[in-house]
């Protein structure tokens, strides 16, 4: 018992590779000199050990076997070469033979040490890509934090995952607000779009019953169980579907990796993909919780469109990159007509649910390139980048188009019939500045209003 004790100490662990080449080189060396020859030894016997260091020092099997039969063949020739010094051809004989069994055991010590060499080789081999892999995990912690946005850290995780281990599709679903619901966030490798961008939490598969989280690995697709996941995407023949965990075993999403060939994982793949999901869980928590606050300061909590201060900063970065590449900026600034006279008649109730219904119809009518936001009170405005006037003008038309052709249905005696009124001004048409752009804007604003309200006045006109 202290024995074994002492070899799982740190010193044991330490020395335990060389023990079973020193009891073989101890056991060759006793059968060595168990029949030794009455002429002695021959120069070239202890050479013979040179297999068991090689092995010690970790050489190739094959090597080391080969060298062994090299040197025991040596060994017999050697004998064979002193028959003058024996008194009779039996006494040769016997030496012979003696000298063979003592290569043959030295055969046998060598494919021993070779064995041993080879397996201490692939433990070497195994603690190197650990160390390698744990390495690439620690640089990718390290790039995810340079990351500003949970898209980029999504696409990060994503190609990270490919250089670790190929795969023919990936996708991550992180939960959403809703616990029960898991959303994806990104992909990568497929050919057309996932068939589910939404799913159950039960749907994924990888919670047990005992309220733990498991890995899901099918090296069948056509043996899934009706798993839905196994037809996220066609092709694929084998898949997994990793639970992304926090340090308290809280489930923040699942990795979806997906391959086009049955039994594409093996049981140390799927560790890997395990400990690499360990690793992205928090990065991916962390920005994602990073981007909600940052949402809650630069958004309008009534009407869900950004605000004043995310308003400014975003004109203040197209301003900048307008001069730099010599692009046009149009500005629009809107406000809702007679809203003094709804608030004085059905309450600021009613008219802060008129502020969110007209935030969702100008959502709904600009394009995916222009920001909308609430200015303040009853304003709104929208920065529509590399847009000239004309195209402003069109784009103001749709909004007021909009609003006066969707009625407001909460009203109290009925739909109310809602309008707004539109200024529109362009960098470097009507203005070199921020200030200057702001301030034709709200002019050609004051225009509208008093044109009769309801409609759109550029400031260049």
């Amino acid at each position: 018992m202290a024995l074994l004790n002492w070899l799982q100490s740190p010193r044991g662990v330490r020395i335990q590779p060389y023990i079973l080449p020193t009891f073989l080189t101890l056991l060759s060396a006793g059968l060595l000199f168990v029949v030794p020859p009455s002429s002695g030894f021959p120069p070239i016997s202890p050479l013979l050990f040179l297999p068991l260091l090689l092995a010690t020092l970790e050489c190739k099997f094959e090597f080391v076997v080969l060298l062994g039969f090299v040197l025991s063949a040596a060994l017999v020739g050697a004998e064979m070469r002193m028959h003058d010094a024996y008194a009779s051809s039996a006494e040769f004989a016997d030496h012979i033979v003696n000298a063979s069994m003592r290569g043959l055991v030295f055969n046998a010590v060598a494919i021993f040490a070779g064995l041993y060499a080879r397996q201490v080789h692939a433990k070497q081999e195994a603690i190197h890509r650990r160390l390698k892999e744990a390495d690439d995990l620690l640089n990718l912690s390290l790039w995810i934090n340079t990351s500003n946005s949970l898209e980029d850290t999504v696409d990060i995780v994503l190609l990270a995952l490919r250089q670790i281990k190929p795969y023919y599709v990936a996708a991550l679903f992180l939960r959403d607000e809703t616990p029960s619901l898991l959303v994806a966030c990104g992909a990568s490798g497929a050919e057309g779009e996932l068939k589910y961008s939404r799913l159950s939490l039960d749907a994924a598969g990888v919670g047990g019953q005992d309220g733990s989280f498991r890995t899901v690995y099918v090296n069948n697709a056509e043996q899934s169980h009706g798993l839905p996941l196994a037809r996220l995407v066609p092709k694929v023949r084998s898949f997994a579907i990793i639970p992304l965990l926090l340090p308290d075993n809280q489930l923040i999403g699942v990795l979806y990796i997906g391959f086009d060939q049955t039994d594409a994982l093996t049981p140390n793949d799927v560790q890997m993909v395990e400990d690499f999901a360990l690793r992205v869980a928090f990065p991916l928590h962390k920005t994602r919780q990073q981007e909600r606050l940052q949402g809650m300061a630069y958004s309008d909590a009534m009407t869900g469109l950004k605000n004043y201060r995310a308003f400014r900063s975003h004109l203040d970065e197209e301003m900048r990159r307008a001069a730099r590449y010599k692009h046009s900026i149009s500005l629009l600034l809107l406000d809702i007509d007679f809203f003094k006279q709804v608030n004085d008649r059905y309450g600021h109730q009613m008219g802060d649910r008129i502020l969110a219904h007209i935030g969702s119809v100008i959502r709904a009518s600009v394009r995916d390139t222009d920001l909308p936001a609430r200015y303040g009170g009853e304003e709104f405005v929208v920065l529509c980048p590399e847009t000239g006037a004309a195209d402003a003008s069109v784009v103001a038309e749709r909004i007021r188009a909009a609003v006066q052709n969707t009625p407001f249905l909460d009203g109290q005696e009925g739909p109310l019939p809602i309008t707004i009124s539109i200024g529109s001004a362009t960098y470097p048409t009507d203005a070199e500045d921020e200030a200057t752009l702001i301030h034709h804007a709200d002019a050609a604003l004051y225009q509208a209003k008093h044109a009769g309200r309801n409609c759109v006045v550029l400031a260049s006109h």
